[in-house]
């Protein structure tokens, strides 16, 4: 699948910070709606939480 994602209230990364450090801004929650490549039809949508860069949590429905 592939996908956007939306933070309401914005998640500026640049200029981008060097390191693994956790900010703030990570606690944001977005929304996510996403479509599948490989087979139409199939689509997500739902929120999601990314408290590390990479490392993403979501939650959904999933429509056949």
């Amino acid at each position: 699948m592939a996908g956007i994602i939306w933070y309401p209230v914005g998640r500026d990364y640049f200029p981008r910070r060097m390191g693994y450090s956790n900010y703030p801004r990570n606690y944001i929650p977005g929304v996510l709606i996403a479509t599948s490549v490989t087979s139409l039809g199939s689509a997500f949508g739902g929120g999601t939480f990314e408290p590390l860069n990479a490392i993403a949590f979501f939650c959904g429905s999933r429509k056949r």
